[in-house]
């Protein structure tokens, strides 16, 4: 259900998808459950092949064809696909203007993770070769797109679906670099420039980073040429503390504060429950004892 949701809420992820399925099909002994995730797709295919055959007079998903917004792009090669460039390649990866690793640096410990599991994991290998087919697809297939900044959004959004794919080997990576206090700290860096960059970029202003200033700029980084002069006034995007009449950086004050809540709270009441179920396990073992 879930696969079928994705194909019809981004069209390109089918290929990926497609990876994923032929590696099930090579690497998993029980057929039932691929038989369940086609099944599962069928429903949301069906519905939405009906919704185009109403709209559009076809089954495929042709949406982008006929959308009001963008058509001297969309109409540019096959739906604004031509071909790869390196430009367009550095502006999704690392250029401040959409870069993924200038966004979110701690991701670039997924492509170290990659290495880490190809040269220590050989068990795991076909994983690694999925993984990294579904990254290499979307990094090549945005490359060609001549609208591969994606309008108004923080980061590269087109390739929002294939950050999990990215993240999960960056478990490797960690495997091996927090045993160096030097890495452990590099590795902590990281992470805090991308939680600020995305922070800062996600809350700064009423809408997203555009492409271009209002005067007909380009803008080359979003962060120091829009999003971080607007959160620094106190320009912040519009949120439920502001429903209790904070202003600027004082409407993060509630988020805060159930952000925290669940950190303390939660672990402390998992911690109690299984104490009491270990108590009260331990009662029972003693009573059965005691039976005897």
């Amino acid at each position: 259900l879930l696969f079928s949701l994705v194909v019809i809420t981004e069209y390109p992820v089918v290929i990926p998808l497609g990876i994923l399925f032929v590696w099930a099909a090579i690497k998993m002994p029980n057929r039932l459950a691929l038989y369940r995730v086609v099944l599962g797709a069928i429903p949301l295919g069906l519905i939405f092949a009906g919704y185009n055959l109403a709209i559009f007079g076809t089954p495929l998903p042709v949406g982008y064809e006929y959308s009001t917004l963008w058509q001297n792009v969309h109409q540019t090669g096959f739906l604004s696909i031509t071909m790869p460039s390196l430009a367009t390649f550095l502006g999704l990866t690392v250029s401040p203007f959409r870069g993924l690793f200038f966004l979110s640096p701690i991701l670039l410990l997924g492509l170290v993770g990659l290495w880490y599991a190809w040269k220590y994991k050989s068990a795991d290998r076909s994983l690694i070769i999925v993984l990294s087919l579904v990254i290499a697809f979307f990094l090549l297939f945005y490359s060609s797109s001549v609208m591969w900044w994606g309008g108004s959004t923080v980061g590269p959004r087109y390739l929002t679906p294939m950050v999990p794919f990215l993240a999960l080997p960056m478990i490797f990576a960690f495997n091996h670099w927090f045993r160096s206090p030097v890495n452990r700290a590099v590795i902590l860096i990281l992470i805090l420039v991308s939680f600020v960059n995305v922070w800062i970029q996600s809350t700064g202003g009423q809408a997203f980073p555009p492409a271009f200033t209002d005067d007909g700029q380009t803008i080359t980084n979003p962060l120091f040429q829009y999003s971080l002069p607007l959160f620094t006034q106190g320009n912040i995007a519009r949120n439920y503390g502001m429903i209790a009449g904070l202003k600027g950086l004082l409407s993060f004050i509630p988020l805060i504060v159930a952000v925290a809540g669940i950190y303390f709270l939660v672990p402390r009441w998992l911690n109690r429950r299984e104490t009491r179920q270990e108590m009260k396990s331990q009662g029972l073992k003693q009573a059965a004892g005691g039976t005897d």
